[in-house]
């Protein structure tokens, strides 16, 4: 995907891949196919807030002023792909086979795909979550997949309630991890209240969250944790991905102009409605000096090994889940420059 300017459209390239030669570090890519998907100039489409408390920053770097797209997602029959229009309410569908965009394309349901960063597929790919990336969004959008076609249909809006009488919510969403075909996890990095969020609302805090597909319900299993010793979520939660009988937490902080330290948390998950607190990993001791944004996970098919990045250091590390121990590390040294994203072979995300 190509973010969209003034002068440039909001675009996805189809390439086409003739040949790899890993020894030589080559490759013969073409592009095949550009889809047009915005015009441009064309402007985001978003509820900006202003900040009214200090323990929830809104900053400039949130004032997007452009029209991006986020993803991609496979669908696991390789049909589909699906990349949400994160500063509109449209999730876009490509058509593999067409290298065009799908018959079902925009998705749009108003609010539902409002600020949407990702379309999580189930392992059997007859269902989805998708997340709301911003302030305030209280909830993630279930939808019922047509194989066929690739459309998603709403099925519910899962909110994040902890005590709907004391007005209790989290929110602002990143990823979501599927643990089967009816259960997945997703955590919130929204630390306090906006201009957006609604009289009598309590913002809980980051925290990790069990969801019920078949119910359509939501339950926080982790919540806020008050220092960076205490149990619980320390940093907004990026990311949370489960390999065994262990979860794992990304904590960052990108919330205000100044980036500080960041971890990995890890819980024993073998209850997965209350897991325990097991360590947090800290920059300097387990992590790799100068370690700042704890922001995706990567994890081979076997599940075997777990891969972290941080693009505001330049890190990224190969983690040994047996240990929880740092095995490998790649660093600006190795000409890794805001790394965004690693892609595991075999693996949909």
């Amino acid at each position: 995907s190509v973010i969209g300017s003034e002068r440039d459209a909001l675009n996805i390239l189809a390439l086409r891949i003739h040949g790899i030669d890993w020894t030589r570090g080559t490759a013969d890519i073409r592009i095949t196919k550009v889809i047009r998907v915005d015009d441009p100039g064309s402007l985001p489409r978003m509820r900006v807030p202003s900040q009214i408390d200090r323990r929830q920053p809104v900053t400039d770097v949130w004032r997007t002023r452009n029209q991006q797209l986020h993803g991609p997602s496979i669908h696991p029959s390789g049909k589909f792909v699906y990349f949400a229009q994160w500063t509109d309410e449209k999730i876009r569908v490509i058509d593999v086979a067409r290298d065009q965009l799908a018959a079902s394309d925009p998705i749009r349901f108003g609010d539902l795909t409002r600020q949407i960063h990702g379309v999580f597929l189930n392992p059997s790919g007859t269902m989805a979550i998708a997340n709301g990336y911003y302030f305030d969004r209280d909830f993630v959008t279930l939808f019922r997949v047509d194989r066929e076609s690739g459309n998603l249909r709403p099925e519910a809006a899962i909110e994040l309630v902890v005590d709907d009488k004391r007005g209790q919510r989290a929110a602002w969403t990143h990823f979501v991890d599927w643990l089967d075909d009816r259960y997945a996890i997703t955590a919130t990095q929204q630390l306090g209240p906006t201009s957006l969020t609604p009289t009598g609302v309590t913002i809980v805090g980051p925290s990790v969250w069990l969801l019920d597909a078949r119910r359509a319900t939501a339950r926080m299993i982790i919540g806020p944790a008050q220092s960076v010793d205490a149990a619980g979520i320390y940093k907004p939660a990026s990311d949370i991905m489960v390999l065994g009988n262990k979860l794992y937490i990304a904590e960052e902080d990108t919330g205000d102009e100044e980036i500080n330290e960041s971890y990995i948390s890890i819980f024993d998950f073998t209850d997965r409605t209350s897991p325990k607190f097991l360590k947090r990993l800290r920059p300097g001791r387990e992590l790799p000096a100068g370690w700042s944004v704890s922001h995706e996970f990567y994890r081979t098919v076997d599940r075997r090994w777990l891969y972290a990045q941080s693009w505001h250091s330049g890190h990224m590390i190969k983690l040994d889940p047996r240990t929880d121990r740092v095995v490998r590390v790649w660093s600006k040294a190795q000409g890794f420059i805001m790394p965004h994203g690693n892609f595991i072979p075999g693996t949909l995300r």
